[in-house]
């Protein structure tokens, strides 16, 4: 069967193209985390199919193994003396999906209640903090413990509302570790993604291509990222740059990533490409 690289390689050598724009390097980090970072997650994984380079879809594909791809699909894009941007891959604990339920999201409404889960968990050698109002949620977490959640941590759009709201997830019952990206699987997660951005920087210099930061760029959308009267943000469903899914932009959010990549390419090669009317584009869709 063919793989991307065959196909790269096709259009390449069919197409001659002249210049080129190279995303990836997302998904080898977005896989681990929207499964509550249950792999390995320090990027020196071993392959799980040994002799093949197949590594486990759920884990932080390995930083050797990353470079190793990266490399061998640019120098295929370059070949025939294409220019091109390569575009970094961002924080994606600022998804919409890592955000979207607060980790403080346990709310007691009286003193009575906080008491309860106070002798409740009085046991757990754990530092506990119930209080009327929010509060962190229970948790289990990469090493099967049980804890409260710490402020930082994540709670994944995937953990089921339901659960939480009427079968005791999160206060008398743990949120299972698949729903959870605990301090240290974030730290993973972003430690990964400045070194996979550091080769790319790399291969951008070396080969004098523009530079895309596009991690920058993302880092804006707490605040919210203005374009024409209109302010964008990482927010779920209010944000607007993200699909109801919490992870893709929405063409809204695809328009404003490519106003990025085309201001990039304009400074770099002294070009006058025009940018796009973002709000001109669909914002979210909803069912």
């Amino acid at each position: 069967a063919a793989t991307p690289q065959d196909e790269l390689q096709h259009r390449v050598d069919n197409l001659y193209p002249t210049f080129f724009t190279m995303w990836m390097g997302m998904n080898d980090v977005l896989s681990y985390a929207i499964k509550g970072g249950q792999g390995d997650g320090t990027g020196n994984a071993l392959p799980i199919v040994p002799g093949l380079g197949i590594y486990n879809p759920n884990d932080i594909s390995p930083i050797s193994a990353f470079d190793s791809a990266y490399d061998k699909a640019l120098n295929t894009a370059i070949f025939n003396g294409a220019s091109g941007a390569l575009i970094n891959i961002p924080d994606i604990t600022l998804l919409p999906f890592f955000n979207a339920i607060p980790s403080d999201g346990l709310i007691l409404d009286r003193q009575g209640q906080a008491d309860t889960l106070l002798a409740y968990y009085a046991g757990q050698a754990w530092k506990k903090v119930f209080q009327p109002g929010k509060n962190q949620f229970i948790i289990k977490d990469h090493n099967d413990n049980i804890r409260q959640s710490v402020p930082g941590e994540l709670i994944l759009l995937s953990c089921p509302i339901d659960s939480i709201k009427c079968s005791g997830w999160g206060s008398t019952t743990p949120i299972p570790s698949k729903y959870v990206l605990t301090t240290d699987e974030i730290q993973f997660a972003r430690a990964a993604i400045d070194r996979y951005n550091y080769f790319i920087y790399t291969e951008a210099q070396l080969h004098h291509l523009a530079y895309v930061d596009m991690n920058k760029y993302f880092s804006t959308l707490p605040t919210g990222a203005p374009f024409n009267g209109i302010s964008y943000s990482n927010a779920f469903v209010s944000g607007g740059f993200f699909s109801l899914d919490g992870i893709h932009p929405t063409a809204r959010g695809q328009a404003l990533i490519a106003n990025k990549i085309i201001e990039t390419i304009n400074s770099f090669y002294k070009s006058t490409l025009n940018p796009v009317d973002a709000n001109k584009y669909p914002g979210v869709q909803y069912p």
